[in-house]
């Protein structure tokens, strides 16, 4: 399940970028939180890369643990610079005044698979500004009992 999820994340995101992905050398630099099965981490940045050989872009993946997220994010906002992607376990919207709208990458998500569950929209679109801060490719109710 989470190798669906995460191929239907970098599948809309990337797809999506038709005119990057045109430019000669495309870096995409991605962090996420390191998985408890670390032979999850290894598969995914096998993929990671061999998508980005097979679409002519650089893709690097680093992993750090779930509660460096905040700082990571909070460290890339203030530099100004950071990952091309974050994928974080919570909502950013603590974070919405550093974040980059993302209408246009949920429009065409949504266009391409169809309307998310209200959960997830809930989790990344901020009515009262009618914006989206992140990109919720999917949600599952995680009650930490593994």
């Amino acid at each position: 399940m989470k190798r669906k999820i995460v191929f239907l994340l970098l599948a809309s995101v990337l797809v999506l970028a038709p005119a990057a992905l045109a430019q000669d050398a495309v870096d995409i630099s991605i962090l996420q939180w390191s998985h408890f099965v670390p032979r999850y981490d290894e598969w995914f940045d096998g993929w990671a890369v061999d998508w980005g050989t097979e679409n002519g872009a650089n893709v690097t993946v680093d992993h750090v643990s779930v509660g460096e997220l905040p700082a990571a994010l909070s460290a890339a906002i203030d530099a100004g610079e950071g990952h091309t992607l974050i994928e974080m376990a919570f909502p950013p919207a603590a974070f919405i005044e550093g974040l980059h709208p993302l209408n246009d990458v949920n429009a065409a998500a949504a266009e391409a698979h169809g309307e998310r569950t209200s959960n997830c929209q809930a989790t990344s679109f901020l009515p009262l500004a009618d914006t989206y801060y992140g990109f919720t490719h999917g949600y599952i109710p995680d009650p930490g009992d593994y």
